[in-house]
């Protein structure tokens, strides 16, 4: 059975070939990868990288998020205190 499918698989790409014009092409396919096991290690090292990365900056933006409201609550603070001692020194 493997045989027919990988029998198939190069007769498609055989296909392709003839029929592109242009044979650059940046299609990949998963066949192709699997019998190339160190760069699958190397694409699955690569994704968990990225995916670790993915995970560090979400952390990162819910931080600047929370950083942003105490700051937003801080400076309405500082304008608070403004108007009162506006207020004071206008009493005085």
């Amino acid at each position: 059975m493997s045989f027919l499918r990988k029998e198939n698989i190069e007769l498609q790409q055989h296909f392709e070939k003839l029929t592109n014009i242009k044979p650059t092409s940046s299609v990949i396919r998963i066949e192709d990868l699997k019998s190339k096991s160190p760069l699958n290690a190397l694409v699955k090292d690569l994704q968990d990288k990225v995916d670790k990365q993915r995970l560090i900056i979400n952390e990162l933006k819910e931080i600047i998020k929370t950083k942003d409201e105490e700051i937003a609550k801080l400076r309405f603070k500082i304008s608070e205190s403004k108007k009162k001692l506006k207020k004071k020194r206008k009493e005085k």
